[in-house]
């Protein structure tokens, strides 16, 4: 018998919700733990995962929605997506000080006049986003800004 046809029959409780649950459906893979599984079940992964997503958005007023936002246009690699072509394959990157480092891309649009509802807008439409290249506009002026 196969490792994965004995993990078919065996349960697991999760650790937060206490739950038992099949090991091949409830949890994630983890090589580290000893049963080759996650702790917690997948449930309860995902709603610690959204959790801190909106306790972190409503910490920054929106700007880590933001920073997420340019992170996934420009650096995930995936061809398929809708907007691929017009940012990481035209080349189009964020620059290393707000890639690496949210606090400063945050300080930045403190700064810079960053209020929701406004778009982060490239002055430069064929340069990166980068703090010399960028400024806050309405969403109607970032559409036209197309040259």
């Amino acid at each position: 018998m196969t490792k994965k046809a004995k993990q078919k029959n065996k349960k697991k409780a999760c650790t937060k919700c206490n739950k038992v649950k099949p090991l091949d459906e409830g949890f994630y893979n983890n090589c580290s733990r000893p049963d080759g599984k996650t702790a917690r079940c997948r449930e309860c992964i995902r709603e610690d995962n959204h959790n801190y997503y909106v306790r972190k958005q409503k910490a920054t007023g929106g700007v880590y929605c933001l920073w997420q936002s340019l992170l996934t246009r420009c650096h995930r690699g995936y061809t398929g997506r809708r907007e691929y072509k017009y940012y990481e394959g035209k080349g189009i990157a964020v620059c290393d000080e707000w890639r690496n480092n949210f606090e400063k891309f945050k300080n930045w649009c403190l700064a810079n006049g960053y209020r929701k509802g406004l778009a982060l807008d490239r002055i430069d439409n064929n340069d990166d986003f980068r703090p010399g290249n960028c400024r806050f506009t309405t969403l109607h002026e970032n559409r036209n800004n197309t040259g």
